[in-house]
């Protein structure tokens, strides 16, 4: 496999990896409708997420960005 090629798999990978919040948020709020946290918990819960994902982002915008041309002129052709 080319590196390229990784380099675009990896990125998808990361991509796919960030809509898990979705799914964290779906359990949170079933969390609390069933009234199985307390408050305190509630807001562990989100600050973890928050946390979380501001790396993961952090990492996918890295690897974005690593991935564009490194001609300054690139988004002229």
């Amino acid at each position: 496999m080319s590196k390229k090629l990784k380099d675009n798999v990896d990125l998808q990978y990361h991509i796919l990896d960030c809509w898990r919040l979705t799914e964290e948020i779906d359990f949170l709020s079933e969390s609390i409708l069933e009234e199985t946290l307390e408050k305190e918990d509630i807001v562990d819960v989100l600050k973890g997420l928050k946390i979380t994902y501001e790396r993961k982002f952090d990492l996918l915008h890295s690897q974005w960005a690593g991935s564009l041309p490194q001609d300054e002129d690139w988004l002229e052709k």
